[in-house]
């Protein structure tokens, strides 16, 4: 049984509100925030930017995650960007056939994708355009345009 509380008791501050329904999350306001919760702020910084740079490495088909041998590379025709013609193999998965663009001495940006069965060809229509053909084999990726240079295949 609780005592009662004559009527002209002025209320302690952690008295006049609910203990679990604080405005600020703690129960004593001088309460700091624990270790843990700084530990979990770091281990979620730290697992997006290893998302990030896992995903550039794949897609720029870079070591240790991948191996790439370059086929053939065609230079734009006024000589702002290259096209790497390569067989990739990520992960130590299947062979893909990538096409990568990438601004002169830049690093390359996986714009068209076939599968391993692929034979793949580029060539500059313009220095705007550029032209993929492909004999076999599927289109995993593609990306119509990319540093405003369209982007075809058949």
């Amino acid at each position: 049984m609780t005592t009662p509380v004559p009527a002209d008791h002025p209320p302690v501050p952690h008295e006049a509100i609910e203990p679990h329904h604080v405005p600020h999350g703690y129960v004593h306001p001088k309460e700091h925030h624990h270790w843990y919760w700084y530990a979990g702020l770091a281990g979620g910084c730290l697992v997006i930017a290893l998302t990030v740079a896992t995903w550039s490495m794949f897609d720029r088909a870079a070591a240790p995650l991948c191996s790439s041998e370059v086929d053939s590379t065609v230079g734009a025709p006024q000589g702002t960007y290259d096209v790497d013609v390569a067989t990739v193999s990520c992960f130590g998965g299947a062979q893909r056939q990538r096409i990568m663009m990438h601004a002169n001495g830049g690093a390359g940006h996986t714009v068209v994708s076939f599968d391993g069965a692929a034979r793949v060809q580029a060539r500059w229509a313009s220095e705007s355009e550029l032209l993929v053909t492909h004999k076999g084999g599927k289109v995993l990726t593609f990306e119509p345009a990319w540093h405003g240079i369209r982007i075809h295949y058949r």
